[in-house]
């Protein structure tokens, strides 16, 4: 029994079956997780080690280099760059795509445990990049108390009840004053008791320890023995006895208080957070890598609305998860959209609303049944898998229909609706399986071409091919089971499909004039290849996420005082600007893994009302506001926040220039910033080497030194600890850390000429540091970056005007002419190298993607000739790819590449359907130009109803309208050109090709 018979025999059954795909597509559908974007995991580890204060030169003398070394004959290993900064050496390591990155971590932290690292240096840290430890929420607290308030609010209330919310990993908090104890030193005290600032430190250290003495037996009972020293309060602290002196009658004890000022306060601040103007603390909120994105955020916004309370206000400065949905709910909406319009076509041609009622079923039922395999395939709903849904809407009635006019065949020969609807779908069964398979092989390499490119749309291929596989089945069970029953209803004589004699009439021409036609063709074809460079390269589309960065950069060394002066005006300017939700401040130091006393700079992050609300995009925000920011003290940078794009770097154009030294290096960088610095579309050119820290050099004359004792290591002490402090202890208070740091009056001030009369004790009386130092001002590096090892200069831009690949291409033009000397390199990384890297790939898998086309074409027509007349056609459907980007603007980026791939699985549909019937009727005695004539013409409706339905379901992706449409843009504009010049040109061409290649007898 054929499955078309079993459908028609078990109506009952096969409604059951249906019912339970309905239901089981629904519970699925509640089951999938939402998120932006398939999950993504780059084979990226990081090694990030401290040191405070150390400047960038040690950083990467004493732990970049070395750690480089280690770490840098890992297995896989692609590349290795490093960032060495004051006080902070990250390594970043970029293994191939497949490696094993959880052994490769364990095997690192081997390595660099037997590793010597100078003693103020923390612990390296082997960290894994995974973008589900991204934020999802940030918030900002508020409010009308003092800041402390907020932050004990913040602290004891928001933070845990936040935590507590089901999937939410963990709640960062920034911003908060850090308790600390400072013990303010009376040198002259000092002196008087004969005590140094060593010896003081060794007795409060020495005095607030608990520490075990083994154990003891008593009453039968081993006890363990403890001796309790710690220090339970200040008040301990301030009575600690820390050396005796003589009395009128007795020995008087001196406490650390008669010798030391005392103050319970809090740290310096490094860094400054406003939100909306006002100070307060920040919250950043991470979900786990398992839990529903959506689902998370809203659990946090109810708990929000519980929590707000007066004197308090919660703002929320990013929400990841109302991105989310507004861009998954627009992409439904073009999916619902498109599958309405090709339920219109297929009313006006088969003027039928019970046919068309029949197809219609196939969209919404194969649409279920595909999220029933995504959840079993772990798949998530993103905008790539649902964008997938929507490329693929129009083309899930394309077996059905097929399917339908075969069954109307038999119905016209007066077969009763059952035995047409068994024959009908049983007679076309192996011709629209081949073709489903067509069009799901060129899916196939996508899968497999790796890199970032494959985890992006792999999930999008394997969605369009799960769509085109429930369609087919949909097609060979629902559509006959339905036509069995509902066409017994139809009203009217079943008339056929009778060739078009206008069409007919036309096709005689071009195949009088055959020679003529293909050179016409391959005219039209070198013609809008003759335009093809002038379409614009990109990597991936800008998406509107309604949030950007303004960054504000200072000379280095700014006060942070004076940076917030600037900031401050900032602020005025947003202030004014209607449809600006919240915007957040940090002043000073970048919050993160890198993070630096940076107190030259600062970060003001815009979030936008929906988009719907207001009147601009989010680039003409930027640029609004950056012109309204003329007055600004410092260098002003805008950016768009793109999740995707972040990968790819931080800027827009990133270029590396190695070479063998350092100065040669920063010579030739600086050449190529000042050439970059002229062209009209880039801006916010920059180099690492570029901004120059300045810095007091300390140098210590040896000899002198080593007259009164001293060493090179013992000065640096004694300096540290007068302009630091010195961390000497901790206090424990209601499960809090406090620490206890060891200042002098040097470490309040920091000023200059104090620091040149630094009295050091020596064996020989107290000197100053000038008498064995000389202090003056230097510059030096503020960043050295490293790659594989190779100190390299990097430069980084703003595109301004034009497309990545044509900016691309005139820098490295400008590069050419600067004729750089021998022993020197440059290569563009980030979004350029991606994009190339991609481009590559997505190259192999179109040629892949062809050649599995034809092989599934030959088996199907049992003829290795037949297929190359229909693959002849694939290239002219880059005609109307050309085209359309031009028309529309866009650039050919990895999304309109991928379109390019599925017309080549799309277009040879229509050249299927067309050879595989006129074969029939040649093999029914037909000669060989009729044949070709009449069946292109009776072909030629279901030709038009596949392409129409196909391309207007993809009208509202092509269109870009909406929130996260911009991703599928340029793939649905790609594939309707393609589309529309592949069907007409196979309607003309492929009869031509046909009359010239096949031969004059067919079995």
């Amino acid at each position: 029994m054929t499955i078309g018979e079993l459908a028609v025999k078990r109506p009952v059954a096969m409604l059951m079956f249906m019912c339970f795909v309905l239901l089981l597509g629904f519970v699925s559908l509640t089951n999938l997780q939402m998120d932006l974007l398939p999950k993504i995991s780059p084979p990226v580890l990081a090694v990030v080690t401290r040191m405070p204060n150390a400047a960038p030169q040690e950083m990467s003398t004493l732990i970049t280099e070395p750690l480089e070394a280690i770490v840098g004959t890992a297995s896989g290993l692609k590349k290795i760059t490093s960032h060495s900064q004051e006080g902070n050496s990250l390594i970043v390591l970029e293994f191939n795509w497949g490696s094993d990155l959880d052994t490769v971590r364990d095997e690192l932290k081997d390595r660099i445990e037997l590793m010597p690292l100078p003693e103020d240096a923390t612990k390296p840290m082997v960290v894994k990049f995974d973008p589900t430890s991204m934020p999802i929420l940030k918030l900002s607290v508020t409010g009308e108390k003092e800041l402390t308030e907020i932050q004990r609010f913040v602290e004891d209330t928001v933070a845990p009840e936040i935590d507590s919310v089901p999937g939410v990993a963990s709640v960062d908090i920034s911003g908060q004053l850090t308790r600390e104890v400072q013990l303010q030193l009376n040198e002259e005290r000092l002196r008087e008791l004969n005590l140094s600032p060593n010896a003081l430190v060794q007795i409060i250290s020495y005095n607030n320890l608990n520490l075990p003495a083994d154990k003891l037996q008593k009453d039968n009972k081993n006890l363990p023995v403890r001796v309790v020293g710690q220090f339970e309060d200040i008040k301990e602290l301030e009575n600690l006895a820390v050396s005796m002196v003589p009395g009128s009658d007795s020995i008087k004890p001196i406490y650390l208080k008669d010798i030391v000022e005392i103050r319970d306060t809090y740290a310096p601040v490094s860094s400054i957070n406003r939100t909306n103007g006002n100070p307060g603390i920040n919250l950043s909120i991470q979900r786990e890598g398992d839990a529903n994105l959506v689902t998370v955020t809203q659990g946090v916004l109810r708990k929000i609305e519980e929590l707000k309370k007066d004197g308090y206000e919660i703002t929320l400065t990013m929400n990841q998860g109302e991105i989310v949905e507004r861009s998954i709910g627009n992409i439904f909406q073009n999916l619902i959209i498109g599958g309405a319009l090709a339920i219109v076509i297929l009313l006006v041609f088969l003027r039928s609303p019970l046919s068309t009622l029949i197809i219609a079923v196939s969209i919404p039922f194969s649409i279920v049944a595909t999220f029933v395999l995504m959840h079993f395939a772990g798949l998530t709903l993103n905008l790539m898998t649902l964008g997938g849904l929507a490329l693929g809407v129009g083309m899930l009635v394309d077996n059905s229909i097929v399917v339908i006019e075969n069954i109307y065949r038999h119905l016209q020969r007066g077969e009763n609706t059952v035995e047409a609807a068994k024959k009908g779908a049983d007679e076309v069964a192996m011709a629209i399986t081949a073709s489903t398979l067509t069009t799901m092989a060129v899916f196939l390499p996508v899968v497999f071409v790796g890199g970032l490119t494959g985890e992006i749309f792999g999930e999008l291929a394997i969605t369009v091919a799960f769509a085109l596989l429930a369609s087919l089945v949909v097609a060979l069970t629902v559509i006959p089971m339905l036509a069995s029953i509902i066409l017994k209803y139809r009203k009217g004589k079943i008339t056929g499909y009778k060739e078009w004699k206008p069409y007919s009439n036309f096709l005689r021409y071009p195949l009088k004039f055959r020679l003529i036609t293909l050179l016409i063709t391959i005219a039209v074809f070198a013609a809008a290849m003759s335009q093809f460079g002038g379409i614009g390269r990109e990597f991936i589309p800008e998406m509107d996420e309604g949030a950007f960065n303004i960054n504000l950069s200072m000379p280095v060394g700014t006060k942070l005082d004076v940076t917030n002066t600037e900031v401050e005006k900032v602020e005025r300017v947003l202030e004014d600007y209607e449809g600006i939700r919240a915007y957040s401040v940090r002043v000073g130091k970048n919050e993160g893994t890198t993070s630096g006393s940076n107190t030259h700079t600062a970060e003001i992050s815009v979030m936008l009302v929906d988009k719907a609300d207001r009147e601009m995009e989010t680039k003409e925000y930027m640029d609004k506001i950056r012109e309204d920011l003329v007055d600004i003290d410092g260098e002003l940078g805008f950016e768009q926040q793109n999740e995707l794009r972040s990968m790819a770097g931080s800027s827009e154009m990133q270029l590396v220039l190695r070479g063998r030294t350092l100065a040669g290096v920063q010579q030739q960088t600086q050449r190529i910033v000042d050439e970059l610095k002229a062209m009209d579309n880039l801006g916010e050119v920059k180099s690492n080497l570029e901004d120059q820290k300045p810095e007091i050099q300390i140098n210590v004359d040896k000899d002198r030194a080593i007259l009164y004792g001293l060493t090179t290591a013992q000065i640096a002490q004694r300096v540290r600890v007068e302009l630091g402090g010195e961390r000497i202890t901790y206090l424990t208070h209601n499960g809090q850390r406090i620490e206890v740091r060891l200042t002098t009056p040097l470490t309040q001030t920091k000023d200059y000429n104090e620091l040149m009369q630094l009295t050091i004790p020596t064996n020989m009386g107290e000197i100053t540091l000038d008498q064995v130092a000389e202090i003056k001002e230097a510059m030096g590096p503020q960043t050295i970056y490293r790659e594989n090892q190779q100190v390299t200069g990097l430069i980084e831009a703003k595109i301004v005007d034009g497309d990545l690949g044509t900016v691309q291409n005139d820098i490295q033009g400008i590069i050419d002419e600067l004729s750089l000397p021998v022993g020197y390199q440059t290569e563009f990384t980030g979004s350029a190298q991606l994009m190339e890297e991609g481009f590559a790939g997505l190259q192999f898998a179109l040629i892949l993607a062809i050649a599995l086309v034809y092989m599934i074409m030959a088996a199907q027509f049992e003829s290795l000739l037949n297929p190359f007349i229909i693959i002849f056609t694939m290239p002219f459907a880059l005609i109307g790819v050309v085209l359309a980007l031009l028309l529309s603007g866009r650039a050919l980026g990895i999304t309109a590449y991928i379109g390019i791939i599925m017309l080549a699985g799309i277009v040879v549909n229509n050249g299927i359907v067309m050879v595989d019937y006129i074969n029939g009727l040649r093999r029914e005695g037909m000669e060989k130009q009729e044949a070709i004539i009449h069946g292109a013409s009776v072909r030629l409706r279901p030709i038009l109803m596949t392409a129409l339905t196909t391309v207007l379901a993809l009208v509202p992706l092509a269109l870009g309208i909406g929130e996260g449409a911009e991703m599928q843009a340029p793939m649905a504009t790609a594939v309707v050109g393609g589309l529309v010049t592949s069907t007409i040109l196979t309607l003309i061409v492929i009869p031509v090709l046909y009359s010239y290649l096949s031969p004059k007898r067919i079995k």
